[in-house]
């Protein structure tokens, strides 16, 4: 190919191209709009990572508030055990390590729209019985299924709280009465308050929200989540094993591994729960039915 021929090709390149830019320029910008989509796509190939653009994480946020309202009476002594109460249902689910009590409550009368449910976690040395005996009230005012969950032997064990459990006792529920899965709310005292805690950041798409009266929770049981339930901790300030320092703390570590988190201090209020049990389930619900 001869010089000549080569500036005539080369020329003849340039006019084609010129012609084509002129010809695609209406078009850009709905070529724009059909490639947007294929580079804002996290994780595409088509889009280096510096063009990625990813929501931040919303902030969660850490409360305290003080209620002398919420101050049950002392009582004459700290002793207590829960009546025979009519109505619950004895049922027994296998977990990994063998089977496992728990009790049931429907209210008489419940309508036959999904329910919502409560499951509820006891305190050391007690049992379910004791946790449906204080919600029982709250239960047949409002229609809400109780679930009680007794601890394995030895107490409350992280590794004894996994899902299939839940899901199974669950199912269980579901064959009796039909259940809301949008409005499962679960509930602990003391040693279970510690539990629910660590149940509701395990498996955290069950729980629409948590609340806990007394056990403030070891933040080392658990991780950083997404989208955690929120959770209320209600707490005496004269409660002799739970102070209030630690549970802010706690608190306040719960709040940065992924859930709101409120801490209700009572003054003058302990440890004791089976005075102003009653007191608590009424206001954990107001709570969980405004969420």
């Amino acid at each position: 190919m001869t010089f000549i021929r080569r500036i005539l090709l080369l020329v003849l390149s340039i006019a084609f191209l010129g012609a084509l830019g002129v010809a695609l320029a209406p078009m850009a910008p709905r070529l724009a709009d059909a490639v947007a989509p294929l580079v804002a796509r996290a994780g595409s190939e088509f889009a280096p990572a510096a063009l990625i653009a990813t929501a931040p994480m919303e902030p969660r946020r850490f409360t305290i508030v003080e209620r002398p309202d919420l101050r049950p009476l002392l009582p004459r002594q700290f002793s207590y055990e829960p009546p025979r109460l009519g109505g619950v249902i004895d049922r027994e689910t296998p977990d990994r390590s063998g089977p496992r009590p728990w009790q049931l409550y429907v209210p008489p009368g419940i309508a036959d729209d999904a329910a919502p449910v409560v499951v509820l976690l006891h305190g050391a040395n007690r049992d379910g019985r004791s946790m449906i005996h204080m919600w029982m009230q709250l239960a047949r005012s409002e229609g809400a299924i109780l679930v009680a969950l007794n601890a394995p032997e030895g107490g409350w064990r992280v590794d004894r709280l996994d899902e299939a459990f839940l899901d199974a006792v669950l199912a269980e529920v579901a064959g009796v009465h039909p259940i809301d899965p949008a409005r499962l709310y679960l509930f602990g005292h003391s040693a279970g308050s510690r539990a629910a805690q660590v149940l509701a950041n395990r498996h955290p798409h069950l729980w629409r929200a948590v609340a806990t009266h007394a056990g403030t929770v070891d933040p080392a049981d658990l991780r950083a989540v997404t989208n955690g339930p929120p959770v209320r901790h209600y707490l005496g300030t004269e409660d002799h094993i739970f102070d209030v320092a630690t549970a802010t703390a706690a608190g306040q570590r719960v709040t940065a591994l992924g859930h709101d988190h409120e801490l209700v201090l009572v003054p003058g209020h302990t440890h004791w729960f089976y005075v102003g049990g009653p007191i608590f389930a009424a206001d954990a619900w107001a709570w969980f039915e405004s969420l």
